[in-house]
C-alpha cells in the first residue's frame, strides 16, 4: 500500500484476468443490493404486521362514560308489564295493592345521575297517570324510560256473610 496517496496496490484486488470479480466472491460484490433489500422487505414486513396486530389508539384519559342505562328497576305497589330490560324504554304498570306506585332504580353507571326514581307516585282507581326516569350520562347522553301506570276500578269488598255494611 502507498502510504502517500492512501490508495491500495492493484495487487490488493481480486480480479481474474479479464478484470472481472472471480465467481467465488460475485454473491457478496454483485448481489448486494438484491441481499439488502431483502432485509429491507422483512424488516418493513414486521412493521406492518406490527400496526395492524397492535392497539394502535392512545389511551384515552379525559373521556366521559356515555352509559346512560339503567341496570335494574324494582316497582312497589305495582307490577310491570313485563320484565325489566335496560334497553326496553317503554312500560305498562299495574298498580295492585295500595295508591301508591315506587320506583326503585339502579344505574348502570356510577358516573351517571338519574331523576324519577324513588318518586311515590299516586294513582286512583280507574285513572292513567304517566310517569318517566331520566339517566343522564356523564357526556351528556339520556336515556329516558317512560311508564303507563294505571289501577283497575275497586271492586266491592265481599266478606263472608255479606257486604260490608249489612247488618244480618
Amino acid at each position: 500500500m502507498d502510504y502517500y496517496s492512501g490508495a491500495p496496490e492493484p495487487t490488493d484486488y481480486n480480479f481474474d484476468d479479464n478484470g472481472n470479480v472471480p465467481k467465488g466472491n460475485r454473491f457478496f460484490k454483485n448481489y448486494s443490493f438484491f441481499v439488502l433489500l431483502g432485509i429491507a422487505a422483512v424488516i418493513i414486513l414486521f412493521i406492518v404486521i406490527f400496526l395492524f396486530t397492535s392497539k394502535n389508539s392512545a389511551p384515552e384519559y379525559n373521556k366521559k362514560d356515555s352509559n346512560s342505562y339503567l341496570e335494574s328497576l324494582v316497582v312497589f305497589g305495582g307490577r310491570l308489564n313485563t320484565s325489566f330490560d335496560s334497553k326496553t324504554f317503554k312500560y305498562e304498570v299495574e298498580a295492585t295493592s295500595s295508591n301508591y306506585i315506587t320506583f326503585e332504580c339502579e344505574v348502570a353507571s356510577k358516573k351517571s345521575k338519574v331523576e324519577g326514581c324513588k318518586d311515590s307516585i299516586e294513582v286512583k282507581p280507574g285513572e292513567v297517570v304517566e310517569h318517566n326516569i331520566k339517566v343522564t350520562a356523564e357526556d351528556g347522553n339520556i336515556t329516558r324510560y317512560y311508564f303507563k301506570i294505571t289501577k283497575s276500578k275497586e271492586e266491592t269488598e265481599i266478606i263472608p256473610g255479606g257486604i260490608i255494611g249489612d247488618n244480618v
